[in-house]
């Protein structure tokens, strides 16, 4: 069983893990310096709806 001890531990790695920006933060600033500010927020959408789906399939236990 965890304790309190284990359990801040936990929502401080998670925190530091949700604000680390990943790959696809990397693939949204490239479009963005590259290709302009509208291939960087359509690349932002595509990242977003595409974590939309994978979260609803996962729901559904298809992922």
């Amino acid at each position: 069983m965890f304790d309190i001890v284990s359990f801040q531990l936990f929502l401080i790695t998670v925190l530091i893990i949700c604000i680390t920006p990943g790959i696809d933060m990397m693939f949204i600033l490239n479009r963005s310096i590259s290709q302009g500010r509208d291939a960087g927020i359509y690349s932002a959408l595509g990242v977003s709806v595409g974590a939309v789906v994978h979260t609803i399939l996962s729901g559904l236990g298809l992922s």
